[in-house]
């Protein structure tokens, strides 16, 4: 098919599933949109997205070179190895402690 892109199977119904506080997730997200500083902080806010549903993240201040040196970004897909779910402001955050970038 040409293009260079390559086919990613995302972890379908995890953003639910994480939002339910499951844990022993490992599932692969894809980063919707450019991470953004949450606030006026060092910490950065970004979509992730699981193929059919998206949750806002906000990633640890451990990983922010990540995002320093473009390797999160818009359209990243990432492996989730760790988080934890608060409900603030009757929405759901994702606050990442580890992530594991895929291999492309």
């Amino acid at each position: 098919m040409g293009g260079g892109a390559m086919e990613v199977d995302l972890t379908h119904g995890a953003v639910a599933a994480m939002s339910r506080l499951a844990r022993g997730l490992r599932p692969v997200l894809q980063v919707v949109g450019a991470p953004a500083s949450a606030g006026g902080t060092d910490r950065y806010r970004f979509l992730l997205s699981d193929g059919v549903h998206s949750q806002e993240g906000i990633l640890v201040p451990s990983l922010d070179s990540l995002v320093r040196t473009g390797r999160l970004r818009d359209g990243t897909v990432i492996r989730v190895l760790d988080y934890v779910c608060n409900s603030v402001w009757s929405s759901l955050l994702s606050n990442l402690k580890w992530c594991k970038l895929s291999a492309h």
